[in-house]
């Protein structure tokens, strides 16, 4: 069963609740037992991890990209 994040609209208790998908928005606040919550919409952070460093841009470039060319300042000279 997934874990969902809610804010009571009784007291503004936040908490969660593991709830099955059908009864997702039935989940009572532990604090006031009131069964009007809101569902709150979780942050997701996503990683990636690679092996490679980043690499400064030449002195001169603004960093930007245009199609078929390296840097963008590049392309306009």
């Amino acid at each position: 069963m997934p874990l969902y994040d809610y804010r009571c609209d009784a007291c503004a208790t936040e908490f969660e609740a593991r709830r099955a998908v059908e009864a997702r928005d039935e989940a009572p606040c532990p604090k006031c037992g009131g069964i009007r919550v809101t569902r709150a919409m979780p942050l997701v952070v996503t990683y990636v991890k690679s092996g490679r460093q980043a690499q400064p841009a030449p002195e001169g470039c603004c960093g930007g990209f245009a199609e078929g060319a390296a840097c963008a300042c590049a392309a306009r000279a």
